[in-house]
């Protein structure tokens, strides 16, 4: 008896430009469009207090400048969300 194993197909993801993004603040969505990434890559480095974060009634937002920063590797204050 043979299995099959379907090869999971990666999705190419293409950074999104900041401009086409909400100035003031940023969702999940927003921090991963705009790195290229998945929303799970977001949540994990969420979870493993890697990215600047604050949370308000229960949903996460990102500062632009700050994500900018972090992104291309400069140092940013990483701290956790109040409440946790």
């Amino acid at each position: 008896m043979t299995t099959s194993v379907r090869a999971r197909k990666r999705v190419k993801r293409v950074p999104v430009p900041r401009s086409a993004l909400p100035p003031d603040h940023w969702s999940v969505d927003d921090v991963a469009a705009f790195a290229g990434r998945s929303k799970d890559w977001v949540y994990s480095q969420v979870a493993a207090g890697e990215i600047p974060y604050s949370k308000r009634g229960g949903l996460l937002f990102f500062d632009p400048d700050t994500v900018a920063k972090w992104l291309v590797g400069k140092p940013v204050a990483v701290s956790k969300a109040r409440g946790q």
